[in-house]
């Protein structure tokens, strides 16, 4: 999942190529990556939303949630006014960020989260985590404010059109 400004047509996908453990590890080195291109035919795009969904191609060894694991998206734990957020980002295209301190949602405004935090552009299609490490929303804009995409939208609009809620477990 990733917003519809970032991949918002099967031609865009089929020139994506993502990347698992692009991160500093504990030792001060850069992890060995794992890169993956995307299932073009598997593809549903909201742009009134802005978020697509896309398959990530499976290798001749595994599928990638069989290495990578998945994360738990929560439609149902819209947060208040002061709830704590976090925000794990590749912001630029860079090595993972993770945004722990000093965010807080502002506010609710329809089917987006307005909250707090640092982030840098790039960082579009970051989950926004709950404390519980639950993915409520998808970011998508910044400025004065952040604004995310909230789960409680994203999920039933994905169901409509057709994909299971396994998917979101």
């Amino acid at each position: 999942m990733t917003n519809h400004h970032v991949i918002r047509s099967a031609e865009v996908a089929r020139e994506t190529v993502i990347e698992f453990n692009y991160e500093i590890k504990s030792d001060g080195s850069i992890g060995s990556t794992t890169r993956c291109k995307l299932d073009a035919g598997q593809l549903y795009t909201n742009p009134d939303l802005d978020y697509t969904l896309v398959r990530v191609q499976s290798d001749a060894n595994s599928a990638p949630s069989a290495t990578w694991g998945r994360l738990r998206l929560n439609p149902q734990a819209d947060p208040v006014p002061g709830e704590h957020v976090c925000i794990i980002q590749h912001p630029n295209g860079g090595l993972k960020q993770i945004v722990m301190t000093e965010n807080r949602v502002v506010r609710l405004h329809g089917p987006y989260l307005l909250y707090t935090t640092d982030t840098m552009p790039g960082s579009s299609g970051s989950p926004v985590f709950s404390d519980a490490w639950q993915v409520i929303a998808i970011h998508h804009a910044g400025s004065a404010l952040n604004e995310g995409v909230l789960m409680s939208h994203i999920v039933p609009d994905a169901q409509k059109a057709g994909f299971e809620p396994a998917l979101f477990t």
